[in-house]
């Protein structure tokens, strides 16, 4: 009885842990649009160095008004706020912003040192050996990278009557992408990894503050739960020419999904059903009393069941002959259902899977093919001619004027200022110069106007509407495909038409087998019936003895309600139960009071989330090309250079 006890109470700690859990779930995307008639939406951008330092802190926000923005007194604590949409300028007073617009909606960004919520840490160790992250470019070894997040958003509450520190909940999400030439024997504990050929996708969650939240509060047989409570990462790889991964971070706080679930009535349900356990059990006790009773009417009864027992056997001839009609049915049914299984696992299903290859080698092209239309630019001819004259003119000018120095000794300028007769000489070479450049610029208008990109136009104009469609048509195939065939299908509850056709054909062996079991225990029941008539009298005599067993049983369940439930429902499961509870009701206020981080109007429907990405480190060479690159003249050519090199896409 005792083991029976804690068995039970063991169940009951597993639901109240996994209640906890799901009850604390936060999600990084925001809330969904409410009747609120301001809303605000703040999307915090933070730029971390290489070990988790903030280094810039950019605030993008939108505001709406049902009524115009220009009644809203808007709230920021941001500085250099500069309107993204339009050149409108707020008036600011203090942290008061008002913008003098009819608009519904502004767009504006700003920059704070605000403190984050999220304080983020990372390290790094080659070979054993701690390193910092711009000594480690370029080296090789046993990597370990150390993510740690904390959470500074702690505040006092007070839970079941105790003062007790509780950190806001947060959700962070972080993205590594670990390139596979420079990242080999990538782990990170159970977490998974995502790889193709090239790129190793690691996404890490955490729930920063959570253990501290629910420390103390979860039965004993569940605190190794804690340590699933995750706030520090550890990512081990061994590197070849070591380069900063790209490592992104995501982070909020939103309990809707919890409104809307309200765990909180299904935990205060299994509350009440502790008690309804209790009452249960007394009207079990009482039951197994009023059985005892009935057993004497039930040995009554027996006699009425002998007597009727030889109608029951000459409807069981009648089933018999039913059971051949159906074994028959069944058959052909099976034999059927063989064939069209044949069909399906022999043609359609290796048809499919086909397809799917094909698919997405398709998809792979039509990717490709958008990053090669994104890249491609048409060229300005009308600015290249003018670039063009603009430089003839130069050179032609400048030859002119270095000849007229050669041969005179003097400038063109000075020839112009001088006597009548160079006057006269200076003006005639400015002549001739003309008529060149004259002739030069009509060379030029004319190969350009020669120049026709009009089929390149059409031809990008095709191709992207060609993508557009085989997006549609994806779409379509994935429809189809789905509705046919999925190597996930549960062929208990099939989803598609190959899942259905495949649980028939088990389902039709399973009929046929069933059919033949019926017909041969029918037949067994009519050769046993005589059997079971004379095995009816011992029956009779049994149910007298039956009935001074339950007299036994209803003194075994007054023990066990008085040693078993009376004991688990004065445990202080339902105090930890209780304390749960309240717990989860202070960590969605907590939630909920977290409604913005730069500033936003009272009563407004608010949301925010941050971003961050860490960034690599800068090194002394990269800043010196850096520096030389920036100082180096470009020449008219470079520029026309670079103007090809960037329409098709090159570095």
């Amino acid at each position: 009885m005792m083991i029976e006890m804690k068995g039970m109470k063991r169940a009951l700690s597993v639901v109240l842990a996994a209640a906890l859990v799901c009850s604390t779930t936060v999600f990084a995307a925001g809330d969904s649009q409410s009747a609120a008639p301001v809303s605000k939406d703040e999307s915090v951008y933070v730029i971390l160095g290489p070990d988790g330092s903030v280094q810039n802190e950019t605030v993008s926000c939108w505001l709406h008004a049902d009524s115009g923005v220009d009644s809203v007194e808007d709230r920021s604590q941001l500085s250099g706020i500069e309107n993204v949409k339009s050149d409108l300028a707020p008036k600011t007073d203090g942290d008061t912003l008002r913008w003098d617009t009819q608009d519904n909606d502004v767009y504006y960004t700003g920059t704070t040192d605000k403190q984050l919520p999220i304080e983020t840490k990372i390290t790094y160790t080659l070979n054993g050996k701690e390193i910092l992250a711009e000594d480690l470019m370029g080296k090789s070894g046993d990597i370990t990278i150390t993510i740690q997040l904390e959470n500074r958003e702690k505040h006092t509450k007070t839970v079941a009557g105790q003062d007790r520190e509780i950190y806001t909940p947060f959700a962070v999400a972080l993205v590594l992408d670990l390139p596979a030439d420079t990242f080999q024997n990538v782990h990170c504990g159970e977490h998974k990894l995502i790889s193709d050929d090239n790129n190793q996708l690691l996404s890490l969650v955490s729930l920063p503050g959570m253990k501290e939240n629910f420390q103390g509060i979860l039965p004993e047989e569940l605190k190794d739960f804690e340590d699933q409570l995750q706030d520090t990462f550890t990512i081990q790889a061994k590197t070849e020419n070591f380069s900063m991964p790209t490592i992104m971070m995501a982070a909020a706080t939103n309990l809707v999904e919890l409104k809307e679930i309200n765990l909180n009535d299904k935990l205060t349900q299994l509350s009440e059903g502790m008690e309804e356990l209790q009452a249960a059990s007394e009207q079990l006790e009482d039951g197994t009393g009023a059985l005892s009773d009935a057993m004497g009417q039930f040995d009554a009864k027996m006699g009425t069941f002998t007597s009727s027992y030889q109608e029951f056997d000459s409807g069981l001839m009648d089933a018999l002959q039913g059971a051949g009609k159906l074994r028959e049915g069944t058959r052909q049914l099976k034999e059927a259902i063989a064939a069209l299984k044949g069909k399906v696992t022999g043609e359609l299903v290796p048809g499919i899977q086909g397809a799917s290859s094909k698919q997405q080698e398709l998809v792979q092209k039509m990717q490709e093919l958008e990053k090669l239309l994104d890249g491609m630019q048409i060229p300005d001819l009308s600015a290249i001619e003018q670039q063009l004259g603009a430089a003839i003119q130069q050179v032609s000018n400048g030859s002119a004027d270095a000849a007229t120095q050669i041969l005179t000794g003097k400038s063109l300028q000075q020839m112009l200022a001088g006597s009548p007769q160079e006057q006269q000489q200076a003006k005639a070479i400015l002549s001739a110069i003309g008529q060149i450049q004259k002739q030069a610029a009509g060379q030029i208008s004319q190969m350009m106007s020669q120049l026709d990109f009009s089929k390149l136009q059409k031809l990008e104009s095709s191709l992207r509407e060609i993508q557009a469609l085989s997006g549609e048509l994806m779409g379509s195939v994935n429809t189809l495909i789905g509705a046919l065939y999925s190597p996930d299908d549960d062929p208990a509850n099939p989803k598609t038409l190959t899942g259905a056709i495949l649980a028939l054909a088990a389902g039709s062996e399973s009929a046929d087998e069933g059919a033949q079991t019926l017909q041969s225990g029918l037949e067994t029941l009519k050769g046993a019936s005589s059997t079971i008539r004379q095995a009816a009298g011992a029956f009779q005599d049994a149910t007298g003895e039956l009935a001074e067993k339950t007299g036994e049983l209803s003194d075994g369940m007054t023990q066990f309600k008085t040693d078993g439930i009376d004991t688990l429902c004065d445990t202080d499961l339902i105090d930890r139960l209780d304390t749960a509870l309240e717990l989860g009701d202070v960590l969605q206020q907590s939630a909920q009071e977290y409604r913005t981080f730069s500033g936003a109007p009272e009563n407004a429907d608010t949301t925010v989330k941050f971003i961050a990405k860490v960034t690599a480190p800068q090194t002394k060479t990269d800043t010196q090309e850096k520096q030389e690159e920036d100082q180096k003249p470009q020449s008219f050519w470079d520029k026309v250079g670079s103007f090809f090199s960037n329409l098709f896409g090159k570095n």
